[in-house]
């Protein structure tokens, strides 16, 4: 009996279910094999389902692959960003096209790896740290498994390859991949006590000589059943049966029905990517941190904020409301820990930076620091400096912005708050030298 397939991000007529990018995931356990279709996820469309992708496919992925049991099938895109939302990735490096070499697959994928000739990557490395997040004792978001108090002694994680796809030069294309944990040790043998090894992930290069669809059908086709089907003859459509016409209308008002409610719930979907993406703002840092505070200035009535022309510079807005400036030069710092003194230097380089083009800024720090601890009780942590920080944000006029305050100003706006609007934001922002409140504008206007 053929296996249990269900596909992200392309529709199979052999898959037991299909998934749009916008879907809500289920639990993937009652799958025996989940395969993704990375290639038809597009640049322009990731930035609208990032926030499903990380916050609820990931953890369902990763689910899937504890079992140690089930399967995951990708199709890798040469666009690594693409991929960096599931629980493992390859860290892979662009190349001319080079074409395909030797390679070592199970029987289900050869027919896929017959239309793959070249390829524009290779893959230098694989990233493991959600996994070690999510399984390592010591982390602060980790789960309990049957082997987490022997992992609390001694805990290694390591990766596995298999059944590699290579090109001519040599270089890993694709592979089956598994992650071992080993736990707890015994010191008289010098071995871990214990190991889990997951299920596995099996990255495939992308087809070139048919569309990535055409390609998993073969995939799906091998692995539903024991013996490729052959395809019925075109005049079997033509043959009459008793009742089959009623039954296919009412299959087709179904599916219309079905489409009509696909439709409502990727609205819903949208709207609430729209209200959950600010939740960003208290635990990112890098790029992620630096988007959506664009989009929360924006939300807060700054549309003209654009980064600086500046490869490594921050980013602008415009003083409207307040004479005394007429840029504000915003860096933005996610950490871990606490922020920097040559954090801090850098913002006010910005600022001065403007003053060769004539124009005075106001140098406005945004942090996030201690970003992944528990925000209701990280509060104090993430808006304190020590003394020396304080005193150079006091003589260089700096204007230090919490993350989290941001996303007050929006959780304020999302209620329907008159009291705190562009003006007074500036006001806030231009005035305010040192840590900056803007919870206080809303709290002032009441009293």
């Amino acid at each position: 009996m053929g296996r249990v397939v269900w596909v992200i991000g392309s529709e199979h007529a052999r898959a037991s279910r299909c998934f749009s990018w916008t879907s809500s995931f289920p639990d993937f356990s009652e799958c025996d094999v989940l395969i993704i279709n990375i290639p038809s996820l597009s640049r322009e469309n990731f930035p609208k389902v990032s926030g499903i992708l990380y916050e609820w496919a990931r953890r369902r992925i990763f689910e899937m692959l504890m079992t140690g049991e089930k399967e995951v099938i990708v199709v890798l895109s040469p666009d690594q960003n693409m991929s960096m939302w599931l629980p493992v990735y390859p860290l892979i490096e662009s190349i001319a096209p080079t074409r395909v070499g030797e390679y070592d697959v199970e029987p289900f994928i050869e027919d896929y790896m017959e239309n793959v000739e070249t390829c524009e990557y290779y893959i230098r490395d694989f990233d493991m740290h959600y996994v070690y997040a999510m399984t390592n004792p010591s982390s602060m978001i980790s789960e309990k498994y049957f082997f987490t108090a022997e992992a609390m002694e001694k805990y290694e994680l390591r990766g596995m390859i298999g059944n590699r796809v290579e090109n001519k030069a040599g270089q890993i294309i694709g592979c089956h991949f598994r992650f071992k944990i080993n736990y707890g040790w015994d010191w008289l043998s010098n071995k871990p006590r214990g190991t889990f090894s997951s299920g596995r992930i099996i990255f495939l290069p992308p087809p070139t000589k048919t569309s990535p669809e055409k390609a998993i059908d073969q995939i799906v086709n091998a692995l539903v059943s024991e013996e490729p089907t052959e395809p019925p003859p075109a005049w079997e459509a033509a043959i009459e049966l008793p009742g089959l016409k009623n039954i296919e209308d009412a299959i087709k008002k179904r599916e219309k029905l079905m489409e009509e409610i696909q439709r409502e719930i990727e609205e819903l979907q949208r709207q609430r990517e729209a209200i959950t993406k600010y939740r960003r703002l208290l635990w990112t840092k890098g790029q992620p941190l630096e988007e959506i505070v664009k989009e929360a200035f924006k939300m807060l009535g700054f549309e003209e904020i654009r980064r600086t022309r500046r490869r490594d510079g921050g980013w602008n807005i415009e003083f409207k409301h307040a004479s005394q400036y007429q840029i504000g030069a915003i860096d933005i710092k996610g950490s871990e820990e606490q922020i920097s003194l040559a954090d801090l230097v850098r913002c006010s380089r910005l600022a001065e930076d403007h003053l060769l083009e004539g124009r005075k800024a106001k140098a406005i720090m945004v942090i996030n620091q201690h970003r992944l601890e528990d925000i209701s009780q990280s509060i104090q942590k993430r808006e304190s400096l020590p003394q020396d920080l304080m005193e150079y944000a006091q003589r260089h006029e700096i204007c230090i912005l919490p993350a989290h305050e941001i996303f007050s100003a929006v959780l304020e706006k999302l209620r329907g708050g008159t009291k705190l609007n562009r003006e007074n934001i500036e006001q806030k922002l231009a005035n305010t030298t040192g840590i900056c409140k803007l919870a206080s504008i809303a709290e002032a206007s009441v009293a």
